[in-house]
């Protein structure tokens, strides 16, 4: 099996019906056989397709990775008791659609996604039964996230992001009709049984511009492109570049701390009331502490708890 051919066709599959940001047809694939591999690393690279507005073909991408990725498990909507449940019978590769809706308010939700990224971590405990006897579940495996906005700050960090537009006018691609992917399916199985030694605990060069959790998700990705060969290790290479070197702190007190100063950029005075600070914080839709107790967003010790140290 030629892993370089193989990556070849996935990409051109992801061309044929997207529209895609720079080097997104080349992650997609890379991903595609990360997913038949992912047990062979410590790390799974998440994978978020995100979008600034409706119709940014999000609902095909998730139709076309589901064709051709490792026991596919669709999801609009799911309870933290079944999430950890079914990864735990199947190990499937998770693509839940609509994250902005229903993964944000979620806080247990949350921390079983966040879990599942790191195979030393990726356990929950739960109790079973009548008894109430505590059970591990083993929550480690790949999940694709598609949603409008941004992604909360933790779940972010686990995610390579492909940024999702519109199709413009010229733009073209075929339209989505369904699509038999089972022969890619089995070529991938075949050639990650073929390489298994050499993507076991893989640990490729990575490029310095990336931040070390950047570095850890592409690290098994590269690792693919290096054992497929051809042009594949300096596709991976840039892709890596372009889409997480250089990336903007996602923590969220740096993101706290520059929102108290745009209010201040945006008001000419030099204090604030707490409830008027909250109150503009609260604006900003898509941040992260709103988020917090269970949507209705930071309150007055929370945010007293955080600017503390500063």
């Amino acid at each position: 099996m030629d892993g370089a051919q193989l990556l070849d066709t996935l990409r051109a599959t992801f061309t044929r019906f997207l529209v895609l940001p720079d080097y997104g047809a080349v992650t997609l694939a890379l991903w595609i056989v990360h997913s038949y591999a992912y047990q062979l690393g410590r790390i799974v690279a998440y994978l978020a397709l995100l979008s600034p507005e409706k119709r940014c073909g999000k609902s095909t991408s998730l139709s076309v990775v589901a064709a051709l990725v490792h026991r596919a498990l669709p999801a609009s909507n799911v309870s933290p008791a079944a999430l950890f449940r079914v990864i735990e019978r199947d190990g499937p590769t998770l693509l839940i659609d609509e994250t902005d809706s229903f993964v944000k308010d979620n806080e247990e939700l949350r921390g079983i996604l966040n879990a599942g990224s790191t195979r030393e971590t990726a356990f929950v405990i739960r109790t079973v039964g009548d008894q109430h006897e505590p059970k591990t579940f083993n929550v480690f495996g790949p999940k694709l996230f598609a949603g409008i906005g941004k992604l909360p700050g933790t779940l972010a960090d686990r995610c390579i992001i492909l940024p999702m537009r519109r199709k413009q006018l010229g733009d073209t691609v075929e339209r989505f009709r369904g699509f038999d992917g089972e022969e890619l399916q089995r070529k991938c199985v075949r050639w990650v049984k073929d390489n298994e030694a050499q993507l076991t605990d893989a640990d490729p060069a990575m490029p310095e511009a990336l931040n070390d959790r950047a570095a850890d998700l592409w690290r098994p990705l590269q690792a693919i492109a290096n054992v497929a060969g051809g042009e594949w290790p300096e596709l991976a290479r840039r892709a890596a570049l372009e889409l997480s070197a250089d990336a903007e702190d996602d923590s969220q007190t740096v993101k706290l701390l520059a929102t108290c100063r745009a209010y201040f950029s945006q008001n000419p005075v030099d204090r604030v009331l707490t409830k008027d600070l909250l109150a503009f914080l609260k604006a900003q839709e898509e941040e992260p502490w709103n988020t917090f107790n269970h949507g209705d967003g930071m309150n007055a010790r929370q945010l007293a708890d955080r600017l503390k140290p500063y």
